[in-house]
């Protein structure tokens, strides 16, 4: 078994063993409710019962294996292992439990109800800091055991401003608990296997430190070129703005959660979903995306970016180097879209055919454009295309007042900008 010290920990012995955690619940004789399992049987009441004293903690254990006999309790849906089930089963259980216990015992006792494999301790014990209650998850487990999708904290217990959703999404990342943290618009966190379950996905990646309106153009042909290429098959396509820990960093330094909201929250305004991820090359992106849907998946990158795909660097562990990678990033229907850039010394304007790349490279290079795996974005705005997302944050930095110019006005409303750029008196 191998332990890894939080910092947040004394010593190895304050984090106890699944049995001393599961027998430490049923004798506080206060925490008393529903086991509900669907699926592979009763696992986690199981620990309750071998740990002993299950009586002060099971009021009731449950399995629906078979999926008429659970459609029957439950109701029918379209997938079991997915939210909705859980929360059906959690709102099926709990007011039954309060209705049957709660004259007998409501004084005295905290009520749960467990549904598929939720851990109750940390729920208990642990929610005073958020790193500590999510690396217990992991308790006696290892990241090739177990995979968290997504954490969604309710209720007064956890109403502390740590358990934001965007928070614990980005510290799920920042921990090495997850690889990737999906959350929609509207900030709420989001399971990728559901909501990307069978639809088209569109992507961007960047810092968004800000977000401008080259973006904006960016996103708004790619979205244009990716739907003219699929058609009906591309419609209603789940859009997401992908920012990676690599971009999280700034001089060297981590990006305070503050900051990261700041972003985030200027995202959300415009309607953009967002996913933060750990992943530094872009064929790890894509496995992800493919991993969820099978439908087209569309990718807009500004030609930098692209010709940084061809920098073997980012293939080193794979032994296949630069085919494998490409081979990867267009498993399935992987599109991507590369759009020109501006050289403000001469006023050129770079397209595709013009990316930086070895002699053996340039093969791979027109076999990826003629194939279409690779299309070109053209008919740019030539308004913001010799500003790119670096020149506008260096005009920050300056207090060069024009930057307001080349940003959407969300910007300048909200966000750690707002107060920055103004003139030096």
């Amino acid at each position: 078994m191998r332990i890894i010290k939080s910092p947040h920990m004394n010593s190895v012995n304050d984090r106890p063993g699944t049995l001393e955690k599961a027998l430490k619940i049923n004798l506080a004789h206060t925490i008393y409710g529903t086991f509900a399992e669907i699926g592979a049987g009763q696992e986690i009441a199981n620990w309750f019962f071998r740990a002993g004293g299950a009586s002060g903690t099971v009021a009731k254990t449950m399995s629906a294996y078979d999926m008429t006999i659970s459609d029957e309790i439950y109701g029918k849906c379209s997938r079991y292992v997915s939210r909705q089930r859980m929360c059906d089963m959690l709102e099926h259980e709990y007011p039954m439990l309060i209705q049957r216990l709660n004259a007998k015992r409501g004084a005295t006792t905290t009520f749960f109800t467990l549904a598929d494999t939720v851990r109750v301790y940390a729920a208990f014990h642990l929610r005073d800091d958020l790193s500590t209650f999510l690396e217990s998850l992991l308790d006696d487990l290892s990241r090739k055991r177990v995979e968290i999708d997504m954490i969604d904290f309710t209720g007064p217990a956890f109403a502390a401003s740590e358990f934001q959703d965007r928070l614990v999404a980005l510290k799920l990342v920042r921990l090495g608990l997850a690889d990737a943290a999906l959350f929609g618009a509207d900030g709420e966190i989001w399971q990728a296997s559901d909501v990307l379950y069978k639809k088209p996905v569109f992507l961007k990646r960047g810092s968004f430190d800000p977000i401008t309106k080259l973006n904006l153009d960016m996103i708004e042909r790619g979205q244009a070129a990716f739907q003219a290429d699929f058609g009906e098959a591309a419609r209603d396509n789940i859009e997401i703005l992908e920012i990676t820990m690599h971009n999280l960093l700034a001089s060297g330094a981590e990006v305070p959660d503050t900051e990261f909201l700041a972003r985030a929250d200027v995202l959300q305004a415009l309607g953009k979903n967002v996913l933060i991820s750990t992943y530094p090359e872009f064929h790890r992106v894509s496995s992800y995306l493919a991993r969820h849907t099978q439908c087209p998946i569309g990718i807009v990158l500004g030609l930098p970016l692209f010709q940084e795909l061809f920098n073997e660097r980012w293939c080193t562990d794979l032994e296949g180097g630069l085919l494998e990678s490409f081979g990867r990033l267009f498993k399935n229907q992987v599109r991507v879209y590369v759009y020109p850039m501006g050289n403000p010394m001469n006023g050129q304007i770079l397209g595709v055919n013009d990316v930086r790349v070895t002699p053996e490279q340039k093969h791979l290079l027109r076999y990826l454009i003629e194939t279409q795996s690779v299309r070109a974005l053209e008919e740019p705005n030539q308004d913001f295309l010799f500003h790119t997302s670096a020149e506008v944050r260096n005009m920050i930095n300056a207090r060069d007042l024009n930057w307001q110019s080349l940003v959407p006005d969300i910007v300048l409303k909200q966000g750690p900008w707002r107060e920055i750029g103004q003139p030096v008196m």
